[in-house]
């Protein structure tokens, strides 16, 4: 399913379907393409958070609970939150995550590892700018996370 998506808005012309203007309930609904492509999304390993959560923390997760989290996208909005990370021990080789900033404001996002592991050598990893995504990955050895911005 995940490999026909993200859908283009032409998908839906022609015949008795909606077209990508049409909206899916009216009003000010997002049209249909918009709609199907975010329920995708949250099938292949998007974390929910509720807008202005002040705080994300994954490290009490298990390698099970964390596997489905893989490749996926945590959107982060409203007040500045603070993410804590798995504890790298308990994250697949290979894993990775995205945090991305969607507010449109300035606040502070910060991204801190469990325990005594480091991002990068680091302690934290702070952003601040608008759709500013920030991608830990799991390498296959040691304690430090790896971020790109």
């Amino acid at each position: 399913m995940s490999d026909q998506f993200p859908l283009k808005s032409d998908a839906f012309t022609g015949g008795g379907r909606l077209t990508a203007q049409q909206r899916s309930e009216g009003g000010d609904a997002a049209p249909l393409f918009e709609l199907l492509n975010e329920a995708a999304l949250g099938v292949s390993g998007d974390l929910a958070v509720a807008p202005g959560a002040a705080a994300v923390d994954l490290s009490a997760l298990t390698t099970e609970q964390l596997a489905p989290l893989n490749g996926g996208v945590t959107r982060l909005s409203g007040a500045a939150a603070d993410v804590t990370l798995p504890e790298i021990a308990n994250a697949p080789e290979g894993w990775s995550h995205t945090f991305i900033a969607v507010d449109g404001t300035a606040s502070t996002q910060t991204i801190s590892p469990s325990g005594a592991d480091t991002m990068n050598g680091a302690a934290s990893v702070d952003f601040s700018y608008d759709h500013q995504a920030i991608k830990v990955y799991r390498p296959g050895t040691g304690a430090d996370w790896l971020v790109s911005a």
